[in-house]
């Protein structure tokens, strides 16, 4: 799954599935990644995006949004991406 890709533990992964309505999070996630994918062609940078702060999330990382936030923290992050594809 894409949690270990980005190296979230087992603890995140499970909490982010039990936070987040399942009709949106695959989706949601594999957008996510995908966008990413474009935006950090270097593996490493990619891989390692949740798990760094984030000026634009408060300082919070991406992942934790997601922990906090659930849904609303996942649209949050894949809005913030979307909007840096149109940069």
């Amino acid at each position: 799954m894409i949690f270990k890709v980005w190296g979230l533990s087992t603890g995140d992964s499970t909490r982010i599935i039990e936070k987040v309505c399942p009709e949106t999070l695959e989706k949601s996630l594999l957008t996510i990644h995908r966008y990413l994918c474009f935006l950090f062609p270097q593996e490493e940078v990619r891989n390692n995006w949740m798990r760094r702060s984030n000026g634009a999330f408060g300082g919070q990382r991406p992942i934790d949004l997601i922990l906090e936030e659930g849904d609303r923290g996942l649209v949050t992050v894949e809005n913030y991406l979307a909007g840096a594809m149109q940069r």
